[in-house]
């Protein structure tokens, strides 16, 4: 099979399947959710919209009926929670600040497209990240301006009673997971960082070493320019 983009697919829903069906995705948007000042939480709400795309659908099943609870909670109308949550999750769902599951599959489609015309260029998985990631900021806040100023006023005076919404502490064994999925994701950032930054790691890129008669010649002047032929 040649079409690339299949195994990063299943890798990468194996992966996502996996935190889903552990709890973590929920549990850390929902973290994310409990702890925003009321000043920033449509802001928070869209980013976190915008951020669970790296878990594919959980956004739709897990932050669209938390953003109507928080904003239910401060008192402002549910559906503008809602609508909040829903401009994260689906209208920005094609930037991120991290490198997600459609990052992947979009980039080996386009280099499979690519190699049909010249075989030697290929794109990376990184090359849209820096716009991906200014687009996530700017879209966070047009959808929290739209969201506050347009949205919520025309659906006017929410008069419900948030005193009635229960407002309970995350689950100790929620809070306990999320601690320890916390440090194994800094334990796998240093054990990848020895595999990959120190000279001669197995994950470094090799460079051609120089000869003898270049290091000599990079010695005497380091201004210099050094080329060398294998």
């Amino acid at each position: 099979m040649s079409f690339t983009a299949v195994g990063v697919i299943l890798v990468a829903m194996v992966g996502v399947g996996l935190a889903e069906e552990a709890g973590l995705i929920g549990a850390l948007i929902r973290m994310v959710v409990r702890v925003a000042p009321p000043s920033t939480i449509t802001f928070i709400i869209v980013l976190a919209g915008i951020l669970s795309s790296i878990a594919s659908d959980a956004g739709y099943l897990v932050l669209i009926p938390l953003g109507a609870i928080a904003f239910y909670s401060l008192g402002r109308h549910p559906l503008a929670g809602i609508a909040a949550a829903f401009a994260g999750v689906s209208a920005v769902f094609g930037v991120n600040l991290l490198i997600t599951p459609t990052d992947g599959i979009l980039t080996e489609i386009a280099n499979d497209a690519i190699h049909m015309v010249n075989p030697a260029m290929s794109i990376d998985l990184t090359a849209n990240l820096y716009f991906s990631a200014a687009s996530t900021l700017l879209m966070c806040v047009v959808c929290t301006i739209v969201n506050d100023r347009i949205v919520e006023p025309r659906l006017g005076k929410y008069e419900g009673t948030p005193d009635l919404l229960p407002t309970e502490d995350a689950p100790a064994l929620e809070s306990r997971g999320l601690k320890f999925a916390a440090y194994a994701l800094l334990g796998f950032l240093i054990v990848v960082g020895l595999l990959a930054l120190p000279p001669g790691a197995p994950l470094r890129i090799p460079t051609p070493a120089r000869s003898s008669a270049c290091r000599r010649s990079w010695t005497a002047s380091s201004s210099s320019s050094c080329f060398c032929s294998s």
